[in-house]
């Protein structure tokens, strides 16, 4: 699972997240989010992006929580087992479901 970790850039982040003091990462992902979150209505404002562009980013960014989390999931304790992977499983089929329909949508 550390190679799935390093791939994902997700030891990365949590070790320089680390590196902050005191309340600094919880500023940081704070306006990581604002921004993110900031540039579709930034598009849609300024004419870049239509409402159909924003709705497809919004969907890949479902996909995004949807593996990141599965991943989540099964590393969240100390070992890998059957449990935690049974669980992956059962919330990857069940976002997934969600995320199937939102894109049939978008």
């Amino acid at each position: 699972m550390k190679t799935v970790l390093r791939i994902l850039g997700i030891e990365l982040i949590s070790r320089l997240g680390a590196r902050l003091p005191g309340h600094w990462p919880r500023v940081v992902s704070l306006c990581v989010l604002v921004v993110a979150n900031a540039v579709p209505v930034l598009g849609v404002w300024q004419g870049w992006l239509g409402f159909g562009d924003v709705f497809l980013l919004y969907w890949l960014e479902n996909v995004v929580v949807w593996l990141t989390s599965t991943v989540r999931i099964m590393t969240a304790g100390p070992e890998t087992n059957a449990g935690s992977v049974a669980l992956a499983g059962f919330f990857a089929v069940h976002y997934g479901i969600f995320t199937l329909a939102h894109g049939v949508f978008t």
